[in-house]
């Protein structure tokens, strides 16, 4: 994102694009630790006796159904405007 872009978008704006570059660098992770588990269980499986799945082998919070409620980000707390003078004292620090 170029830094005219930057100054273009709102606090809104900003968070959603904060939201949705966490959530693929978060399943790009996943992705790496997948392959992992799975490359994992295939050079164990042949020293065990039972099956053994990458699941059991190395369970992951992501793979738990009942995932506990997750913290709210502070700025989620915020009421628009809080976030617009936040945003703007963060504008003021750089220029």
């Amino acid at each position: 994102m170029s830094y005219d872009d930057f100054c273009r978008c709102d606090p809104d704006e900003l968070e959603a694009i904060f939201k949705a570059y966490s959530e693929v660098r978060q399943e790009d992770r996943q992705d790496e630790w997948e392959r992992m588990r799975i490359a994992a269980t295939i050079g164990i499986q042949p020293h065990v006796r039972r099956k053994i799945t990458p699941q059991k082998l190395l369970p992951f919070a992501w793979d738990s159904k009942n995932k506990a409620a997750t913290r709210k980000a502070p700025a989620e707390n915020m009421s628009s405007e809080d976030r617009i003078r936040r945003f703007e004292n963060i504008i003021n620090k750089i220029n």
